[in-house]
């Protein structure tokens, strides 16, 4: 019985560390009888979403993909997917991919960067780096989930390319690429 500002206000009175929400296939759109909007809840509160595709095979996770500009990643956000990778063990990798309007990295500068300004920061030996030169950001998508076999996509709410491959808003369903939990944070 509450509205979007009270779910908010409780989730950062008690700290919670993530929001999880199940997530419609496109073909079987959920229809609720609440009007609670994730995306308005998300905008207001201090710890990510999880939006889990009604259709996905729970199993361990061995991947997990941060889609971030290099230049702009979020220090914080690796250090949480760490955390969260450690139990399992598993990988952990940005996928950079160049922000609209500026220009590829090299792969040497990218991979120095990776190296200072994440990996020196971030206590967790199996992180990664893919310097993706792709403009087509669903094929992106459509890689790391399908060919590197990603089992978690991590964006950063309404920055980079979210819009790109979410649209303007988070909805009951995931769009049709995204086959995998979407850990989606609120900056």
């Amino acid at each position: 019985a509450m509205d979007e500002c009270q779910v908010a206000e409780l989730i950062n009175k008690k700290q919670i560390w993530m929001m999880v929400k199940g997530a419609a296939d496109i073909s079987h759109p959920f229809v609720s009888d609440r009007n609670l909007n994730a995306h308005s809840v998300l905008g207001k509160a201090l710890c990510p979403l999880l939006m889990v595709p009604e259709s996905w095979p729970v199993k361990a996770i061995e991947r997990m993909v941060y889609i971030a500009d290099l230049r702009y990643c979020h220090t914080q956000i690796v250090r949480y997917l760490a955390d969260l990778a450690r139990p399992w063990q598993a990988d952990v990798s940005i996928a950079n991919l160049t922000a609209k309007g500026l220009p590829d990295m090299a792969e040497e500068y990218a991979l120095s960067l990776f190296e200072g300004a994440v990996c020196n920061r971030i206590n967790y030996e199996q992180l990664f780096i893919n310097n993706i030169r792709e403009k087509d950001v669903g094929k992106v998508v459509d890689v790391l989930i399908n060919g590197l076999h990603n089992d978690i996509l991590v964006l950063v709410n309404r920055q980079f390319h979210f819009e790109e491959i979410m649209g303007r808003n988070i909805t009951d369903t995931l769009p049709e690429q995204i086959t995998v939990p979407l850990l989606v944070f609120p900056y």
